[in-house]
């Protein structure tokens, strides 16, 4: 398994990021008792990965110049066949665009075998992104694994609930500070913390 060391930079336009999450929302929805693409973040791991070289995966290149392309492509579909771009249509007319284009149908310019290459890699991307390690960015707090019970007992999901800040991650999670030692009363023998194993 490779180790994913983000840039703290992002590849997308504002504008392409919020219409990367919507197609990630219509492949993942969510709702108010199950997360859903949107409630993880997801399009934060591949806006991330997008920013690296092929030194971190061999086809980033490839996608860097796919992505751009098939959100453009997908937009002016939306717009043709709803008068809205994806980021204004409901997320089930987005899931019937996307349907297009994993068959390689979808109105346009775009060739059908682009259109499928794009099709299948947003939706692996997204669940990546859903369900990858939240180090490298998607799965905010851990929420994906949270609801099903992957490394901690599984939590009911509300999204008026707050999720918690941090999720435990063996070997990377940080370790609360020790508490402060209290003083000796005059007297009495001061403990050492000599030979104190760790927690």
């Amino acid at each position: 398994m490779w180790d994913l060391v983000k840039s703290g930079q992002h590849f997308f336009t504002p504008e392409q990021r919020a219409q990367c999450e919507a197609l990630f929302e219509a492949i993942l929805p969510g709702s108010e008792t199950n997360p859903g693409a949107r409630d993880a973040e997801a399009v934060e791991y591949i806006d991330s990965l997008l920013t690296m070289t092929r030194e971190t995966y061999f086809d980033i290149p490839n996608l860097q110049k796919l992505y751009p392309a098939g959100l453009a492509a997908i937009d002016a579909a939306a717009k043709t066949a709803y008068g809205a771009g994806v980021t204004e249509i409901a997320t089930e007319q987005v899931a019937t665009l996307l349907g297009q284009m994993k068959a390689g149908t979808l109105p346009g310019s775009m060739p059908a075998g682009d259109q499928t290459k794009f099709f299948n890699n947003v939706r692996a991307q997204c669940l990546e992104g859903c369900f990858g390690d939240p180090r490298w960015g998607g799965n905010k707090n851990g929420v994906m694994w949270r609801w099903y019970g992957w490394i901690v007992p599984p939590e009911r999901f509300q999204r008026t609930t707050l999720a918690p800040a941090k999720l435990p991650i063996k070997g990377k999670a940080r370790r609360p500070a020790p508490p402060a030692p209290v003083p000796a009363k005059r007297g009495e023998g001061r403990s050492s913390a000599k030979g104190r194993k760790r927690p």
